[in-house]
């Protein structure tokens, strides 16, 4: 996200800033089947395939981004990423690396 803040102390960064952080997934539940692999980056780049293309809602994804913001806002979310490129396991480290932390979690921790 980018824009302006009124108040520069209810930010926050990609870097887990606590030993206590908890993860949460926020976000919607694919429409097609995950294993279509549509707009999956390792099928374009380890096969050199294109598979497709992603439904997306915008909508969806506006009220997504306020709700995060919010979160943000009232000190209750003090860590945020995206999940792109690698998923759910690329971001989880990239935070880790961020924070010089460490995390312990099974996809069933997450949820998944």
């Amino acid at each position: 996200m980018l824009g302006i803040l009124d108040d520069v102390t209810r930010h926050c960064g990609m870097a887990f800033a606590n030993d206590a952080d908890e993860v949460f997934v926020l976000g919607a539940m694919l429409e097609q089947p995950a294993a279509s692999l549509a707009g999956s980056e390792y099928l374009k780049e380890i096969r050199g395939l294109i598979g497709g293309r992603l439904t997306m809602d915008l909508g969806l994804e506006a009220r997504l981004h306020r709700a995060v913001l919010a979160l943000i806002r009232q000190r209750i979310a003090t860590t945020a990423h995206d999940c792109s490129n690698g998923g759910l396991a690329v971001a989880l480290a990239e935070m880790c690396l961020a924070g010089g932390k460490g995390l312990d979690a099974s996809g069933a921790d997450l949820g998944l």
